[in-house]
């Protein structure tokens, strides 16, 4: 694996929750945090059903054994509640890009902050430690929120002049929304929106 990926799969602390990658261990509180349907109905798995979640847990820790994703457990830094879950995934070394994706939240922590700072996490962790130049996100074009908290953390984590050359963060989403861009007026950042037909993000 190229060296740009060493340390891909970390633990990362913010202000609200830690970002700890995704082991057994996580198993029952994922689950908990998985029961309401209203988590899965914008994705292609029903994780509400707990056959299907374990099955989903199964197939992720299998991808993160092969290397080919870096799922996290999205745990909240005061109680130690796991509260969610996002990855790495569709690595591209050669291309020194990456995507964020299958991110997923308990309804009791929408809106709270949670999503924006672990994508806030993940963001920064691509850009200033993996050496990333892109960043993917791809999010269904009906899920407002999801779309406003990516927003959110682009804007605040491509702000701060940490890293030399171009580095861009790109939105995408399924259906057909016009797409849009946010710049943050930093010389050698660029900040995009494209929209494909392809969703992955529910939060």
């Amino acid at each position: 694996m190229s060296p740009v990926w060493e340390g891909l799969a970390q633990r990362l602390e913010g202000k609200l929750v830690v970002l700890e990658p995704l082991a057994p261990e996580h198993a029952d509180g994922l689950r908990r945090a998985a029961a309401d349907p209203a988590v899965w109905s914008l994705m292609t798995v029903h994780g509400h059903q707990a056959d299907v979640f374990d099955e989903w847990f199964e197939w992720t820790l299998a991808n993160a054994a092969a290397g080919i994703e870096a799922p996290f457990a999205i745990i909240l830094r005061e109680s130690g509640e796991p509260v969610g879950s996002s990855r790495y995934m569709t690595l591209r070394p050669e291309h020194r890009g990456l995507e964020i994706g299958w991110t997923w939240h308990t309804p009791r922590v929408w809106g709270t902050g949670v999503n924006v700072d672990a994508k806030r996490l993940l963001l920064a962790h691509a850009f200033e430690d993996l050496g990333c130049l892109r960043v993917e996100f791809k999010t269904d074009a009906s899920n407002e929120r999801s779309r406003a908290t990516v927003s959110a953390a682009t804007r605040r984590t491509t702000r701060s002049p940490t890293t030399s050359g171009r580095r861009c963060a790109r939105t995408s989403s399924g259906g057909s929304s016009p797409g849009s861009s946010a710049s943050p007026r930093q010389p050698g950042v660029e900040l995009g929106a494209e929209f494909r037909r392809r969703g992955r993000d529910h939060a």
